[in-house]
């Protein structure tokens, strides 16, 4: 690949701002995803989850036959603001209450991910119902293939969390969608919460598997450096006081991610 190639390509897939609602492929309890015509990437805009999104990109790393990495990204916001659209659902309404968030919302932050096709949804679907049905076969299966995501208590995989992609290994039909092709990982949690998955269970690793994990894994802070300067350069006083807020408990929760694997 040339030099000119390699670097328009990198800017085709790089973030960006829509300036059209109806550039909005979904909307989820915290974030939005956008799609580009011509960009092979999706743009999301979310309040947090750099801990699970750095433990997501070193297991695509290692795996990159079921994860789906996302990285987060930096954007130059206008000075005239975001978009009144940006974190609405196509309702109109705001993906996140602002009771939940604080009485102003924080600043909305960038990453980027590959697109994909969205897993179609069985008829009379529901993720509760799929949760309490459908997750523990699934997930005990990806436990017996893949053990680090056992001991990293990986959790909250419906069918909103994959896409169908090239490359994929997990076929579409074990989500239990009609749809046919295979998928990849593409959202999933960790730390999965006891009252819904059952008492901590610790899974003998390999040492070479933690060791992989270990060097793919990026520290929170080195992380979120396109976020920080986001933080310090577009967000009022008050979204960078909640950006430090946010980013003492992700480190903090990665703590206890890497703790499960004796890091």
């Amino acid at each position: 690949m040339s030099a000119a190639f390699e670097q328009a390509w990198v800017l085709l897939k790089a973030a960006f701002l829509p300036t059209d609602p109806e550039q909005q492929l979904g909307a989820g309890m915290f974030r939005t995803v956008y799609g580009q015509q011509g960009n092979p990437d999706v743009t999301k805009f979310g309040y947090g989850g750099l801990s699970d999104m750095a433990t997501l990109n070193a297991l695509a790393q290692m795996y990159p036959e079921l994860f789906l990495d996302e990285r987060p990204a930096y954007l130059d916001y206008p000075e005239s603001g975001l978009p009144d659209f940006l974190m609405m659902r196509p309702s109109g309404e705001p993906i996140a209450d602002t009771r939940e968030l604080g009485t102003e919302v924080g600043l909305p932050f960038p990453s980027t991910q590959q697109l994909g096709r969205p897993i179609e949804m069985p008829q009379g679907y529901t993720s509760q119902e799929w949760l309490q049905r459908r997750s523990k076969p699934l997930l005990g299966s990806i436990y017996d293939k893949y053990p680090i995501t056992e001991q990293l208590q990986m959790w909250d995989i419906k069918p909103e969390n994959w896409l169908g992609i090239e490359g994929g290994r997990m076929p579409i039909s074990n989500i239990g969608s009609p749809q046919s092709g295979q998928a990849k990982l593409m959202d999933p949690m960790f730390l999965a919460p006891q009252y819904q998955y059952g008492k901590i269970q610790d899974v003998e690793l390999q040492p070479e598997t933690v060791e992989q994990f270990a060097q793919n894994v990026k520290p929170v802070e080195q992380f979120a450096q396109p976020w920080e300067q986001m933080a310090q350069r577009f967000g009022t006083p008050q979204q960078q006081d909640r950006f430090e807020d946010m980013l003492t408990g992700e480190e903090e929760r990665m703590r206890l991610i890497l703790d499960r694997l004796g890091l």
